[in-house]
């Protein structure tokens, strides 16, 4: 939940998304913008930006089933899906590209000969130690 009320928050996101402009004027102004936004609310960044944890960077909830499961289903988190989870948690600094593909194939129960190889392509790049079952 924001420090802040939800219209201030909403406000604050869309000055956040000009610090991406090409003109400097622009990013000065947006800076200072959410400087004021944030000293009028008495927050500041770790107010707002709380440390993550374990449990919540980059985690992806599952998709929900289409239908109802049928009595005594248990859903098992596949060796990719977990693998897919762990490596956005590593820290690594995911391209937009590479961050979507992991959220993606969190979700996924039977990938692609394609998709399980480049996600153990990822897992190469981080250095990670951790299986790659």
């Amino acid at each position: 939940m924001s420090a802040l009320p939800p219209g201030e928050h909403r406000k604050l996101k869309s000055i956040l998304g000009m610090l991406g402009s090409n003109a400097d004027g622009e990013r000065s102004n947006a800076a200072l913008k959410a400087s004021e936004l944030m000293a009028r609310h008495k927050v500041n960044w770790d107010d707002l930006l709380p440390d993550p944890t374990p449990f919540t960077v980059g985690f992806v909830a599952p998709r929900k089933p289409m239908r109802a499961d049928p009595p005594g289903y248990r859903f098992d988190e596949t060796d990719h899906q977990r693998l897919a989870r762990v490596l956005l948690q590593t820290g690594y600094p995911w391209n937009d590209w590479q961050r979507q593909f992991l959220q993606d194939q969190a979700n996924v129960l039977r990938p692609t000969a394609n998709q399980k190889a480049k996600l153990r392509e990822l897992h190469d790049i981080t250095g990670f130690r951790g299986e790659a079952r």
